[in-house]
């Protein structure tokens, strides 16, 4: 179960990686030099990528699922960061894309601010939002086990849903996670004990004897 959970992961992380270079192909298109950038990647990809993605992000979703009921929180832990730091290359390209197209449409002016940027903010929105699967699902089942309070659950669960500080609270969290299983980590019968010296009475009648 555990070689299964690990393989989504990484699926999920590489067609995020995936994601930026296809994004990155078709900012370039769109910037007028459709075979300047990427001239390698197939069609198929461009056109598949975003099936594709889905499919992964949905197998991460169960996979959390699954992770969260059985308990599994270093499984999470490694999720949450695997997925949020594979993603910070197509947000930094969907962010430089992002400004580009508003750039140009200020300057010809015309309803494509109106309606091109909400459309990319709430699809990026959307895209982040399945990279934090991992990280609420761990909040979740930490605080189902009372392993955290709601102090820590709930400013974390909003901090989940912001750009930028998405990265930070799961790599937090991951690590409260690292803590706590340090902390319940079970004493290994095979390996020795030091020695413990123990204070030996002496004989009455020698010096220092009680």
């Amino acid at each position: 179960m555990r070689w299964v959970s690990l393989a989504v992961q990484v699926l999920f992380a590489i067609t995020l990686v995936l994601g930026a270079v296809v994004l990155a192909a078709w900012w370039s298109a769109l910037s007028g030099d459709a075979n300047a950038l990427f001239v390698q990647v197939p069609a198929w990809l461009l056109t598949g990528m975003p099936f594709g993605y889905a499919a992964a992000a949905l197998l991460a979703l169960a996979d959390a699922i699954q992770a969260a009921i059985r308990g599994d929180v270093r499984s999470l832990a490694r999720g949450a960061v695997l997925a949020k730091v594979s993603a910070i290359p197509f947000f930094l390209v969907n962010f430089a894309g992002a400004v580009l197209i508003a750039v140009v449409a200020l300057v010809r002016g015309g309803p494509l601010v109106a309606v091109v940027v909400p459309v990319m903010v709430a699809g990026t929105f959307c895209i982040m939002l399945t990279t934090s699967v991992y990280g609420v699902a761990a909040l979740i089942r930490l605080r189902r086990d009372r392993a955290i309070g709601h102090g820590f659950l709930w400013p974390h669960l909003v901090l989940h849903v912001l750009f930028v500080l998405d990265v930070v609270s799961s790599i937090v969290v991951a690590m409260r996670i690292r803590r706590l299983v340090r902390a319940e980590r079970p004493v290994d019968p095979t390996v020795p004990a030091e020695p413990v010296s123990l204070p030996v009475p002496l004989p009455s009648g020698l010096p220092g004897a009680r």
